[in-house]
């Protein structure tokens, strides 16, 4: 309102906007007919704009469901393929029974003091490495399974996405690559046999020096074989020592060829004719995939929360085995009498001999490996491994995206 000036209201300047607005009014008369279709049509453009829009949310909306079922039907595939092999490997093959162990009678038996002292510290060593193998096998294998399985399946996807428009589409990987890359009862690298010896090694070399103060002559409370359980496990599962398959106290180093092991199968398949095989080009490519991944803090989670399912199944079926049923009777007599309430009282635990808890321990290993369906089913039902897997399937890892 500053520059108002009441020289502006004059009586010609008035005249001449009220001209101006019947020339507009007029205008308007004349061409109604092309105003109406010029506001139509802006209604119409703005009408197909959002039709295109919600159009394109439902195919969005679609789309993401059928690569949930796809991913939900590859899970399933993926835990079906880890118990056939663990059943192939562990049940078919023997393949623990490398793990020599020796017999209580044997050791009743011997007469040579340092001898029967060899063949005990024998049968503790080789007890807890089976048990420790099994209890890594289990979601070791599952969740390598499911960055295969779904690392393959991102290369499917992305063939869908570059050739669908084409009548001939050439797949990124092909079925020999695939093959040569997912484990199955027919090949799995993992339980190759100097392969799988070194990861026993492994596993019995750390073991033997964490058990060299657990006499099998004394006795161990639950707690404190859990504890014993846990110092063992630290020695594997730190992050700097278990994601870096370099390191060779890595077990996951045992999952797949080492970088050499691949440029020599590269390089055995170069001919005269081909001078670059892109088969195994493509093979070196997949595995470099799950070494970047492996060394990721997402996968360290996805693995220490799956060998904590396994372990878990373990230890709650254990304290059944400490558990003292007679104590509990004489507790419940005392204590249920005087209780407003009904309620259950846990059974107490006892402590319990080593040479007699060694048994127990060696029947468990059976049971989780007749039970392993389940921990499969439990590794596989976790959101962590989910999450990770989907990202890996839809391409949506920061650290490992394909580019295209």
């Amino acid at each position: 309102m500053e520059n108002f000036q009441f020289e502006d209201l004059n009586p010609n300047k008035v005249n001449k906007v009220y001209q101006d607005l019947k020339k507009f009014g007029s205008f308007l008369y004349n061409h109604k007919m092309g105003v109406f279709l010029v506001s139509f049509s802006s209604g119409v453009a703005y009408l197909y704009h959002n039709i295109t829009q919600s159009h394109k949310r439902k195919q969005i909306k679609l789309a993401k469901e059928r690569v949930m079922t796809y991913f939900e039907s590859t899970q399933k595939l993926s835990e079906r393929e880890v118990d056939s092999i663990i059943t192939k490997f562990i049940d078919e093959n023997k393949i623990l029974d490398t793990i020599q162990t020796p017999s209580l009678a044997s050791i009743r038996s011997e007469k040579d003091p340092s001898e029967k002292l060899k063949l005990t510290d024998q049968l503790k060593v080789s007890i807890i490495s089976k048990l420790f193998s099994v209890l890594y096998i289990i979601p070791m294998v599952t969740v390598f399974n499911r960055l295969q399985i779904n690392l393959i399946g991102k290369y499917c996807y992305l063939d869908y996405v570059l050739y669908k428009d084409q009548e001939h589409s050439m797949r990124i990987i092909n079925q020999q690559t695939e093959s040569n890359f997912i484990n199955s009862r027919n090949n799995c690298y993992f339980f190759k046999e100097v392969n799988f010896s070194q990861f026993i090694d492994l596993i019995q070399e750390q073991i033997k020096v964490s058990l060299k103060d657990w006499k099998i002559d004394q006795q161990s409370s639950f707690e404190g074989f859990l504890k014993l359980l846990i110092n063992i496990r630290n020695n594997f599962e730190k992050k700097e020592i278990i994601a870096s398959i370099s390191s060779n106290k890595s077990l996951l180093k045992y999952l797949i060829p080492t970088e050499e092991e691949i440029d020599n199968l590269v390089q055995s398949q170069k001919t005269p004719e081909n001078d670059n095989d892109i088969e195994y080009q493509n093979l070196k490519m997949l595995y470099n995939e799950i070494r970047n991944i492996f060394e990721s803090q997402k996968f360290y989670d996805v693995l220490k929360d799956s060998i904590n399912q396994s372990f878990l199944e373990f230890t709650k079926n254990l304290r059944d085995d400490f558990e003292s049923t007679e104590l509990k009777k004489q507790i419940d007599s005392i204590v249920l009498p005087d209780l407003p309430i009904e309620m259950e009282i846990p059974k107490p635990l006892v402590t319990m001999h080593n040479i007699i808890l060694l048994p127990k321990i060696n029947k468990q290993i059976g049971n989780i490996v007749a039970n392993k369906k389940s921990i499969i089913e439990k590794i596989g039902s976790t959101d962590l491994i989910n999450q990770l897997n989907y990202s890996v399937l839809t391409n949506d890892l920061d650290f490992n995206k394909v580019q295209f």
